[in-house]
């Protein structure tokens, strides 16, 4: 018996068009001596599998980076103009002081926002999106067309 052709090993098969973009994720492995052994540890198998899977599909490796609660709307209060942080916190309702933080760091980290540090008594920081960082609003645009659209015809069911 192959594991996948029976309900004790459920496969899932993740396919976006890309050969290497297929993943087997199996719940349950089934060894040479035909014995059942749990999947291994999944905070050493997740990771790799998603580094594998970002750095063979550019899709995935973009999704995962603007993905979570907050980058997207950064980025939208950042499209027209630099903002300091007061301005973003009070520009996103609900945003926590710490999490614009960790989010801003990490948008610098992956060169989307440009992080400028003026020389001043107090000190004055400014954040704007940076070349790629504006490259992605264009894909902003789309989603927001498709997530409408998609709003919209579920309202209809």
């Amino acid at each position: 018996m192959e594991i996948g052709s029976s309900p004790i090993f459920p496969v899932l098969f993740v396919n976006l068009n890309h050969q290497c973009c297929s993943v087997q994720v199996c719940n349950r492995l089934y060894e040479a001596n035909k014995n059942v052994s749990m999947s291994i540890k999944e905070s050493s198998t997740n990771n790799e599998n998603k580094k594998t899977m970002e750095s063979c599909c550019s899709e995935i490796y973009a999704v995962n980076l603007i993905s979570g609660r907050w980058i997207l709307s950064i980025c939208y209060q950042l499209k027209q103009e630099r903002l300091r942080f007061v301005e973003l916190k009070n520009r996103i309702p609900n945003i926590s002081e710490r999490m614009l933080t960790l989010q801003l760091k990490k948008m610098e980290q992956e060169n989307l926002v440009i992080k400028t540090v003026y020389a001043e008594v107090p000190p004055r920081v400014e954040y704007e999106l940076s070349e790629i960082g504006k490259k992605l609003l264009p894909v902003l645009s789309q989603l927001e067309v498709w997530g409408k659209e998609h709003k919209a015809s579920k309202k209809k069911e």
